[in-house]
């Protein structure tokens, strides 16, 4: 189409319709000429505002974890200018490091620093492209965030318990709340930091989410989780304390025998374990005759579940069992406690007694702890050298384990142990020792029997001796039958008496054992004594 406004000046339009993405870039050429000049041309290009074709986000569709960082990429295509954009979760906007575009200015990219939390998951994360110069210039695209976390677990008492009123024999029940992304694959139930297994015939009935106390015990108190495992590792609960109340019962490895003189006080310390604390103490005492309640002014109570009653006995009769009950909100104590009251004495001695190490300085002894007479009982031992009877070293112990050092190498000893009390001693036990010399090393109560050199030279000699009455026997016999054949033959044909001299003499015996007598072991041993125990060591 041309317009013509005045004659030297022509001009021409061109009307693309359609226009489409393919015009894109497209140029037009205008051409003119005339008379004087031909060819005269002027370009146009196309140059279209575009509206954003394709937004992805190329990484973050896989499951993410919790609390770790990621980079996740979007792009968009087709945009004319180029796009802008933005990030969102879901209605809020979220800052992005960086954004470029290609060198064809076709595409955009955008990365968003993140790192998810557990709060995130099931959350939409959105990538929105704008071309605010066109109509309709928006397009966005949206993943839902999947974002493994590990578990977190929330461990409860049955709703209907009353956690401060569960006495022994109730049935308990515990809930594990697991919230967990993927879910878990194992949930372990632990009491006191120890894994609880199932045992239906024991009453422990457990399940992933639940642990059921068929006839609690008080054994079972304490502290209760539950911990849950998926992909992302171990996650623990809070604690539970089970509180389990019961009746007073008597704490084992009391002292339960006091010895006690006539008109000395006895402190009787009785204790018991109970929940809650005990509230109040009652004792008794028994002999053969009668059974008598102790006045409340004789004990007091302890704040530490225990009471002390202070008894005298006067005369023999006093003498006897002394029992003690406490009781608690749950009830009375069902089996008192038994203590027994004796007449003091000395101490047993120990017994067993055993050289359990030694050395060419050291020895160490073990023995077994006699009754201790009523009373609190030490242990003395004294080792002697046992040709000087001189006292070499003087131990003493709460237990009958002893241990001395320093002692001169090669030396024969003797070992004297003893229990001792505010009564008095016991009887002793002897025990034979010695010190290894420097070369030596045994660990044991037996050692190989070693002769002195004294000994060794002697037993040399004796058996030196025993073989040349033997060699001389041999030879005198020898010589006989060789220089008497005519005697031999005049003698059998006058009386028939010279048979036996001219056989050959029979074996002599051969001493083939030596008895050493051993006379400074024998004061070594106390033959009333049967607690000693003798050894094969030469001394």
């Amino acid at each position: 189409m041309m317009e013509y406004s005045h004659e030297s000046t022509l001009s021409s339009k061109l009307v693309v319709r359609n226009l489409s993405r393919d015009h894109q870039h497209t140029v037009y050429t205008c051409q003119a000429s005339n008379f004087f000049k031909r060819n005269v041309t002027a370009n146009v290009t196309i140059e279209l505002r575009l509206r954003p074709l394709v937004v992805e986000i190329v990484n973050g569709s896989t499951p993410l974890s919790s609390d770790r960082h990621y980079v996740i990429q979007c792009q968009s295509s087709g945009s004319r200018p180029p796009a802008k954009i933005s990030w969102w979760m879901d209605e809020r906007q979220l800052k992005a490091t960086n954004q470029t575009t290609s060198e064809n200015g076709n595409s955009t990219t955008s990365l968003l620093s993140f790192t998810p939390t557990r709060d995130d998951h099931g959350r939409t994360l959105t990538c929105r492209a704008v071309n605010e110069l066109v109509k309709r210039g928006t397009k966005e695209t949206s993943i839902k965030l999947n974002v493994f976390y590990l578990p977190t677990l929330k461990l409860e008492l049955g709703t209907n318990m009353n956690p401060e009123d569960i006495e022994e024999g109730d049935d308990v029940y515990f809930e594990c709340k697991v919230n967990a992304n993927p879910s878990a694959y194992k949930v372990v139930w632990k009491h006191n930091d120890q894994v609880v297994q199932h045992n239906s015939k024991t009453g422990v009935i457990m399940s992933s989410t639940a642990l059921a106390l068929q006839a609690v015990t008080r054994h079972q108190a304490g502290n209760y989780t539950c911990i849950a495992s998926n992909v992302e590792g171990d996650g623990e609960s809070n604690t539970v304390d089970l509180k389990v109340m019961y009746k007073p019962i008597c704490r084992p490895d009391q002292k339960k025998i006091y010895g006690v003189a006539r008109n000395e006080a006895a402190e009787i310390l009785c204790q018991v374990d109970a929940y809650p604390a005990p509230e109040s103490f009652k004792w008794s005492f028994n002999n053969t005759a009668e059974t008598i309640d102790m006045p409340q002014s004789g004990y007091r109570v302890h704040t530490e579940q225990a009471s002390t009653l202070t008894y005298t006995p006067v005369k023999e009769q006093d003498y006897g069992t002394i029992m003690c009950w406490a009781d608690n909100a749950v009830g009375q104590q069902r089996e008192p406690c038994v203590f027994h009251l004796i007449a003091a004495g000395k101490p047993e001695m120990p017994y067993n007694c055993s050289l359990v190490n030694q050395t060419s300085e050291s020895l160490e002894v073990n023995c077994g702890e006699g009754f201790d007479g009523g009373q609190r009982q030490a242990f003395v031992m004294e080792i002697y050298d046992q040709q000087t009877h001189m006292l070499l070293a003087n131990v003493s112990s709460g237990l009958p384990m002893f241990t001395v050092r320093g002692l001169d190498s090669g030396r024969l000893l003797k070992i004297v142990i003893y229990a001792t009390n505010m009564r008095g001693r016991s009887e002793p036990i002897l025990m034979p020792a010695y010190t290894l010399k420097p070369a030596e090393k045994q660990t044991g109560p037996h050692a190989e029997f070693e002769l002195s050199p004294i000994l060794s030279i002697g037993i040399f000699i004796g058996i030196l001796t025993v073989i040349i009455c033997i060699i001389i026997a041999v030879a005198a016999a020898l010589k006989l039958r060789t220089s008497q054949p005519g005697k031999g033959h005049h003698t059998a044909s006058g009386n028939g008496k010279a048979g036996g001299l001219g056989k050959r003499p029979g074996n002599l015996p051969i001493k083939e054992k030596i008895s050493l007598p051993l006379s400074q072991s024998e004061d070594m041993y106390d033959e009333k004594n049967p607690d000693v125990v003798p050894t094969n060591e030469a001394v």
